[in-house]
């Protein structure tokens, strides 16, 4: 049976009886002489609220009757009461949907797929081919056209034959039947909760579109969830401004202008690491033995890298560097090519004893594993061997 109360969006609170209670272990799920609770379907969520001041937690059909979940077995009369703003919000967003999606419908002929919301954006998938900032725009435009012409949304209760003059015949399979009416623009088979004329709306803002498997995604915001999201939106920009010491509105060149100093700071900076790096490797290029295995405590691959390079190009050493980062390790395994050395066989050699991932060629190869200074040892033996 069609609930009636959902005619009113604006009746959140009655006083009712309970008819039936099925309880599950501590949850109560009571039924109602009366509810004026909407449970989740065709693109509308779930109402919020209490019943005698306990939470409904949760709202489900069972033998076709609205049950409601509590924590407290409640018997006899009762107050039900939803929440009066998220009740709002959502009938908003619901109308918004059957307004756009009767505009797409009837100007573009492409089929409306689904509904979707949560608390900050809304929306629906229609089924377009092609979709471009022209065409939303335009939508934008006659959606608050026609918000602006206050359309009255009409709640119908038709026959069928009434109804097949505007749907078809596949949506007409229930034994009750409850129409949407806006103006010429919508109608539709639905028995959810509507605003009732398009000035409740205030207005519909289309944020962003993205292409899908089936069409297009169209997000918007309107009503109560326009003013919602956008003071928390100008909230965060506001707070951001304070942090750049900037104007709201030049937020954007505080950005750029941020960002511009970063590439620069960050080009130093790279600059005097490779410096630094440099200089690392002097102190090595200028050690009398050409046989190096050395550790260096907190350096990454990349680092590593650098300075075996800047070696490799100022002197003629064998080289197995350790580069230690945290509880990783980093082998370097290098050479210049006047020595007889496989690196890629070396390296290999101590990969399977300490179980690293990498690869290289003869004359360097490298690669990475957990931290065991015991390769250190290790790879001086080995190259002891090579160079004997």
């Amino acid at each position: 049976m069609l609930n009636t109360l959902y005619d009113n969006w604006l009746m959140t609170e009655i006083n009712t009886t309970v008819k039936n209670v099925i309880e599950e272990g501590d949850r109560y799920y009571i039924s109602l002489k009366e509810t004026p609770f909407y449970v989740k379907g065709g693109g509308m969520d779930s109402d919020r609220g209490t019943i005698n001041g306990h939470e409904v937690q949760e709202l489900r059909y069972i033998d076709g009757e609205i049950y409601h979940l509590i924590d407290t077995k409640i018997e006899g009369d009762v107050v039900a009461k939803v929440d009066r703003d998220y009740r709002i919000m959502k009938t908003q967003i619901h109308s918004a949907q059957h307004l756009m999606c009767g505009i797409i419908n009837k100007k573009y002929n492409a089929k409306t797929i689904a509904f979707f919301n949560d608390d900050k954006e809304a929306g629906a998938e229609m089924g377009f081919e092609h979709l471009n900032d022209e065409i939303i725009q335009e939508i934008e435009e006659l959606c608050n056209h026609y918000i602006r012409e206050d359309l009255h949304i009409e709640i119908i209760y038709p026959t069928k034959e009434e109804a097949l003059q505007f749907v078809n015949e596949e949506k007409l399979e229930h034994d009750e039947l409850r129409a949407v009416k806006i103006g010429d623009i919508d109608y539709n088979m639905c028995a959810c909760i509507h605003i009732p004329s398009l000035r409740y709306l205030q207005l519909l803002k289309i944020e962003r579109y993205e292409k899908t498997t089936r069409g297009y995604r169209i997000y918007f915001l309107c009503g109560e969830q326009f003013f919602k999201t956008y003071d928390m939106q100008y909230q965060t920009l506001k707070s951001a401004a304070q942090k750049l010491s900037s104007p709201v509105y030049e937020v954007d060149k505080a950005i750029d202008h941020l960002n511009d100093e970063l590439k620069k700071a960050k080009s130093d900076l790279d600059l005097y690491k490779n410096q630094f790096y440099e200089e690392i490797a002097k102190r090595y290029i200028t050690l009398d033995d050409n046989y190096l295995v050395e550790v260096i405590d907190d350096i990454g691959p990349k680092e590593l890298s650098k300075i075996v390079n800047f070696i490799n190009n100022s002197s003629d050493k064998v080289m197995i560097f350790i580069g230690l980062n945290g509880d990783r390790m980093h082998v370097i395994i290098s050479h210049s090519k006047k020595y007889d050395i496989n690196a890629k066989e070396v390296f290999n050699e101590l990969a399977e004893i300490y179980n690293l991932k990498g690869g290289g060629n003869a004359f360097m190869a490298q690669g990475g594993g957990l931290k065991n200074l015991n390769i250190v040892e290790k790879a001086r033996e080995m190259l002891n061997k090579k160079l004997a």
